[in-house]
């Protein structure tokens, strides 16, 4: 018995509080943004010959954008170009990429790791990442019929698994 006038006693008192309080107001006080507060919309027009367009942002570093433009064809990819958001001037500037021999490398697939970004060239058979600056880092050569995919918080994980697999499901 003592413990059901108890309950009764911790809902009346809830109840009591609920109607007390819920006739206090909250005051919020509010101000029109100002011009420099207002997000500006710019319109960019890529110029480019390549219809596919694809966008990768580095969640790490938000103003690390780059744009992977591809042509394709009947027989695959054709060519493609890089370009990269340059945040003073509010547009795209076309990047190109070089090895440290400084041959020029052709990106079928950007994908971003940490504060950096892994680029793929299937048509060179290799593999690096690219900082903020551009600068290319541990260019690696690529293992034929093998998928790469980094971690997307450490840039030093990668798996590396095959795209054919080698084991048969049979019923």
């Amino acid at each position: 018995m003592d413990r059901i006038s108890q309950n009764r006693c911790a809902v009346l008192f809830c109840t009591l509080l609920i109607v007390c309080w819920s006739r206090e107001q909250i005051d919020v006080k509010t101000r029109p943004a100002t011009d420099d507060e207002i997000p500006g919309i710019q319109p960019t027009i890529l110029h480019d010959e390549c219809g596919n367009v694809e966008v990768i942002r580095n969640h790490h570093q938000s103003d690390f954008i780059l744009v992977l433009t591809k042509c394709l064809n009947a027989t695959g990819p054709e060519k493609g170009a890089i370009y990269k958001y340059d945040e003073s001037n509010t547009d795209f500037s076309l990047v190109e990429l070089k090895t440290p021999n400084n041959t020029t490398i052709d990106i079928d697939q950007i994908i971003p790791s940490g504060d950096k970004m892994f680029c793929i060239s299937k048509s060179q058979n290799i593999a690096f990442f690219i900082d903020e600056n551009l600068k290319t880092e541990h260019l690696q050569p690529l293992v034929l019929n093998y998928t790469y995919v980094p971690h997307p918080d450490h840039p030093n994980m990668i798996i590396r698994y095959p795209t054919q697999s080698k084991v048969c499901l049979t019923s």
